[in-house]
This record gives structure tokens, sequence and C-alpha cells, in this order.
């Protein structure tokens, strides 16, 4: 009875906690988690109530909350503690509503697409939001070339287009979804960025923050991990077709070669890179013969006396007359100098912002700073408003440095895992040279890839000789604040360029342009793939009090799953996942060699289930092993540095 009387009187005080706190849904890491408090909000509230005289005995209250199971942290990671850790109430009608939420959530239909694509929530999907659509999908198209298509599907005013949910459904062909397999080709190569014949995470995360479709870093990995059967931490062509089968799509095969043998079960072939071309006659313009004011004209571009201009030496020419046209016009799209893409969605601030204009570093001295970006840097100084006693004002270039005289806050790590400003070089050669002249210590990255991968596969490159790699030297400055100098403009074309550039070629994959209808199929596909994500994390989080009450071992966390063991482990797959601890950020860094064998072992060979074992370990300790990439000291000594660990704290 008197237990019964100190649940009662728990629940009495725990009531009137409640409603003087400030509970509210709260964002961390763009994740929303709905109706919570922080523990450092609530421990002054429950001493001003007297349900505890000081923070010791305001805290113990708390765990007793918990341990009477009318309180938790959020994710179940945390005792109650006075910190920013978000806690709610676990009242049963409470709880059942954020699990109906959950599933409404992850059950995406027709009708939540319709309700992402219709941006503004009037009710129908306008030509712009088409238009956006199919941008997010990576199609390039004009706005010609839209209008064309929804003429040629009846619509006789495209530019004033108003589908509402009926016509976007009779317009996607009926509710569900029959597929064929070139459809899913043509899906999967709009998704592969890089045309490299794979989907990496970062790619989905591109992706769907292009369709606006929000989850966290964690989500994205389960997306990538529940289908990565070869343990690659990649999706292939063939694992993507197998994850939009267990939607329960129909997928019906319509590429059935001579031979019999089904595309599907096909890679994608790879092709040679293309030899640059060299220009053909038709790229070349002969001077004479021209009218004398044309001839006159074009000698100006004629820098080799040859009697020839090229076609895009002019075009090039007018480029940038273009750019100097343009100073002073705030039209970002128009302005070739800018990197904005036409037709862009533009999103919050997207709709008023031209360009970057300065970073700002708060510094210790700002004569030794400006001395520093002066002599060392060459940055030019400018002229700098009279507000605080002390600044300084710089341009490097086509970006201002503004130094703030206060408290530096800079990276205290050994690794180069650093927020830093990059420069970029003309003559990558002589700077380590330069460097040592002027007593600079500094350390060569070399994680970088050129393209899609320094060709080492999929583990980091970690050799300072690779050719495939972008060159950059990291050093501080008299705050301790990281300095690139790089050779970055060979990223240019690979990061900005068209498609279809030499640079992105790999793979003959036989992909159609997707078409309207194409662009909202997408879309509710990766609504549903992140969705299946989304509940493969809550599934194992289901776990974690279990989890907590073993001794945490992977042999205990396996056990959790039901997962069966195998008699021996597939070398091959455990030789991936080794390679894949050279990745940073990668699960399989929290394990040992050893560790990667033994939960091989125990989940059957099955690299996603391994994922879900590794992952929970991490939760249930609340952190996970980081090891930052290699760097080259003095671009000569290769330094590996120390291991670190990131907290799932919120």
């Amino acid at each position: 009875m008197a237990s019964s009387d100190n649940t009662q009187l728990l629940r009495s005080q725990a009531k009137r906690l409640q409603e003087n706190l400030d509970i509210k849904n709260r964002k961390y890491h763009f994740k929303t988690y709905r109706s919570c408090f922080e523990g450092s909000d609530a421990v002054p509230v429950i001493i001003k109530l007297q349900l505890a005289q000081n923070e010791a005995d305001a805290i113990a209250f708390g765990n007793q909350l918990i341990d009477a199971k009318i309180i938790t942290h959020v994710t179940g990671n945390h005792r109650f503690e006075k910190k920013k850790y978000f806690y709610k109430f676990l009242n049963p009608s409470n709880d059942a509503d954020d699990e109906k939420e959950f599933e409404l959530r992850r059950a995406f239909t027709v009708k939540d697409t319709f309700k992402l694509l219709d941006n503004d929530g009037d009710g129908t999907i306008s030509f712009g939001e088409l238009k956006q659509a199919m941008i997010a999908c990576d199609m390039q198209v004009s706005d010609q070339e839209i209008h064309r298509m929804l003429r040629e599907r009846g619509f006789s005013d495209p530019a004033n287009v108003a589908l509402d949910y009926a016509g976007y459904v009779e317009l996607l062909g009926g509710k569900s979804l029959r597929l064929s397999i070139s459809e899913l080709y043509a899906y999967f190569h709009a998704l592969d960025l890089d045309g490299s014949g794979y989907l990496t995470a970062a790619e989905l995360r591109h992706v769907m923050t292009n369709m606006n479709i929000k989850c966290d870093d964690g989500e994205v990995d389960e997306m990538v991990a529940m289908y990565d059967e070869d343990g690659n931490g990649r999706v292939q062509v063939e694992e993507f077709i197998a994850l939009v089968k267990s939607f329960g799509v129909e997928v019906y095969d319509d590429l059935v070669c001579a031979d019999g043998v089904p595309e599907e079960d096909r890679k994608l072939d790879a092709v040679p890179e293309k030899a640059e071309q060299e220009e053909s006659a038709a790229g070349q313009i002969q001077i004479s013969g021209l009218p004398a004011e044309v001839q006159a004209a074009l000698k100006h571009f004629d820098f080799t006396n040859s009697g020839v201009v090229s076609s895009k030496g002019l075009q090039r020419a007018a480029e940038l007359l273009k750019v100097e046209a343009m100073a002073g016009v705030k039209d970002p799209e128009s302005n070739p100098a800018l990197h904005w893409a036409q037709g862009r969605q533009k999103r919050g601030l997207g709709k008023v912002i031209y360009k970057a204009n300065h970073i700002a570093l708060i510094v210790k001295d700002v004569g030794r700073s400006a001395t520093f970006y002066s002599n060392v840097m060459g940055f030019q100084q400018i002229r700098r408003p009279n507000f605080d006693r002390h600044g300084a004002w710089f341009t490097m270039g086509n970006l201002e440095l503004h130094l703030i005289k206060g408290v530096p806050l800079v990276h205290s790590g050994d690794d180069l895992i650093v927020g830093h400003i990059s420069i970029e070089t003309f003559d990558i050669e002589k700077v380590p040279g330069m460097l040592r002249q002027m007593g600079v210590p500094f350390r060569q990255n070399v994680s970088v890839p050129k393209g899609k991968d320094s060709g080492g596969g999929i583990g980091t490159n970690a050799a300072n000789n690779n050719d495939m790699i972008v060159r950059q030297y990291f050093f501080r400055d008299p705050d301790g604040y990281y300095i690139e100098v790089c050779n970055c403009d060979v990223l240019t074309k690979y990061c900005l360029g068209a498609k279809n550039a030499p640079e992105l070629l790999s793979y003959e994959e036989g992909a159609r342009n997707l078409s309207i209808e194409d662009a909202g199929k997408l879309i509710g596909i990766m609504q549903r793939w992140t969705a299946k994500g989304q509940q493969e994390k809550h599934d194992r989080q289901a776990l974690l009090e279990k989890a907590k009450a073993t001794d945490h071992s992977l042999k205990a966390l396996a056990g959790l799953f039901g997962y069966k063991a195998a008699t021996t482990v597939d070398e091959a797959l455990l030789a991936t996942l080794i390679t894949r601890k050279s990745v940073w950020g990668d699960i399989c860094q929290s394990m040992t060699e050893d560790q990667l064998r033994e939960v091989l072992l125990l989940c059957g060979n099955s690299v996603p289930h391994a994922d879900n074992v590794m992952k929970l370990k991490a939760e249930v300790e609340g952190q996970r092993r980081m090891q930052a990439p290699a760097f080259y000291e003095d671009g000569n000594v290769l330094t590996k540095p120390k291991p670190s660990t990131l907290d799932d704290d919120m």
C-alpha cells in the first residue's frame, strides 16, 4: 500500500512539474522532437516548486521520474541531468499519438508526394512547382520543354497549369506504382549525380535536400545500410531495384536481351574514359576572307597570330564580357561569375540573397593577425568603417576577410577535420617550398579525390603521390585558425559541370530522359525509402532499454535481434568492412578488426544485420569511435591522428 501511495504522490508531483515546464517541439541537428523539455530548464523549476531543496536533490527527483516511467530521455540514451538533454512525459495518450504520428510518417502515399510538391499549400501543383520537382530529380529542362510535355498530355495552357490531387493521380496513371526495369535504371541514373555507377550517402543527402525531404545523417546511413549486401557502403543498381521491390512496387522486366539474360542481372558496363577531342575544323574561324570590320574585331582574339580564332575562345571571351557587364546587376542566375543554377528553387532567404560577402574571424591581437594575412597570405587590406577600436578588413580576391578583436574560437584537435578558409592557387607546386621558406609549419591532406574517387575503391587515400587527389596544404594563423591552399579548381567541372561532361561519364546506363510523371514517381520512391530508413532506426532504438540490461557484448546485442550465426566468416566481406575503417564517420571505425570478424559471424555474414548490431552497440554506449584521415606533416611524414569520439547527446 505504501508503494502505491508513493507512486501516486510521485505522479501528482510530476503533474505539477509538467504544468510549469516549457514543453514544446524542439530541434536538434535538424530533427524535431515533439512535446519535450530540457533537463537544464527543469532543475530550477523542480526547486521552485519545492519538490527538491537543491540541484542534487532535483536531479535525483528527475531520475525517480525516469525509474517510475513517468518521463524519459527522448531516445532513451541518458539518465536525468541538468544539461540541455531533451526529456518527455510518458503519458499514455501522448505515447499513442507519437506512435500514430510515426506510422503516418512512414506510410508515404501518392497524396504525401502531392503535398510535398504543393509548396505553397494551396491544394494544387502549379507550373513552377512542377518545374521544381523536375529540377530536384536532376532534370535540366527549359520552360519550353515542360510546356511541350504538358501540351502532349492535354494541357492547353501549360504556363497556368494547376493540378489538383485528382489531376495529379491521373497524370501518374493511378495511385499504385508499377515500374519497369528501364524506368528504374533511369531513376538510378538521376540519383547517381556523378555517374559513378553507385549511390553514396552524400548523394542521397544531396538529392533529398533538393526534394525537400527531411532526415538526419543517421537515417541516411540506414537508407544505404539496409540494402548494402556487399558491404561497400554504397548502393549499386541491383540493390536499388531490390529496395524498390521491397516497397511492394510491382517491377516488370522490359529489357530482356537477345541472349535471354535480363538486363537487371547485368552490371553497368564500364566504358573507357573519353580522350580529349581535338577541336574540329568547325571549331576554328579563319579570319581572312571576312569583311574588314569583322577581321579587325577578331584579330584581338588571335593571340598566336595564326590567322585563326577558336570558337571556344570567343565563347569564353563573351562570358568574361558578360561578367563585366553584370557588375552591379543583382540578378544572381544570369551572372556567370556566380555558381547559381538557372531555375533553382529559391527557399527561404534564397529569394533575396545574391552572393557571399565576407568571412569574419575573432582574433586575440588584430595587429598580429593583420601582419600574418598581409605577409604570409598576401591578402590586400581594404578600408574599414570606423566603429570598434581595433579591426582590419582584407580582400581575398573574390571574398572579404574581417578580423574582429575578441576571444578566438579555434579547433583544439590534432586532425584536419576542421573548419577552415580555402584559398585557390594557380601554382600548387610552389606552395610547399614557399611555406618552408617563411617558416610556416603545414600539413598536406590527401583524402579528397579529384572526382568520383581517388582510384583506390571504397577506402580513403593515404598516399601523397596519387595523381587522382586534390593537392591541399593546411596551416594555422597566429590564433590557430586553419588556412587551406589548394588547386581546388580541378574540381570545378566535376562539381558544377553538366552531368554528361567527360569528367562524369563512366558507364553506359542506357537510361532514357525522365518525364513529368517520372519526377513524381521518383520523389515518391525517395519518400518511401526515407521512411523505411527512419523505421529501421526506430525499430533498433526500441531495443535500447533491453540492450542496456546486457553486458553490451556483440553476442548479446546480436541475440536481441534474433540473428542466426554463421560457422565461418566471409573473408571478402570482412576485407571490405576493414577497408571501410579508413572512411571518416563510418560505423566500422568503432570496431576493431577482430570485432568486425565476430559481428559478421554472429550475423550470418549479413552486412545489413552486422550494421544494425554495430550501431546498437554505439547507441547503447552513447558514443562511436571516429578516426580522421591521415595527413603528411610538412608534406613528407605520414601522420595518423589520434581517434576521437562522437557523442549522441542532445
